[in-house]
């Protein structure tokens, strides 16, 4: 069985300091990762595996649910 979870790479910054959110899949001992639309401005907006101290952040994480779920 496949574990869905919400991650971002330290490593990988885009040119303008922000970074994409990426939907991390382990199976059978290997990771994949799917990268997804929604990027943060810094890494102290995503904590947890959700998106915290933004004024849209109920709406970005209740997508980013709706995408899991799927």
């Amino acid at each position: 069985m496949a574990i869905l979870k919400l991650t971002i790479f330290k490593a990988k910054v885009l040119k303008d300091g922000r970074h994409k959110i990426r939907v991390a899949v382990y199976h059978k001992q290997e990771t994949c990762y799917i990268i997804i639309r929604f990027i943060i401005d810094n890494l102290f907006q995503f904590k947890n595996g959700e998106v915290v101290k933004r004024s849209d952040a109920a709406m970005i994480n209740t997508k980013l649910r709706n995408l899991l779920n799927k």
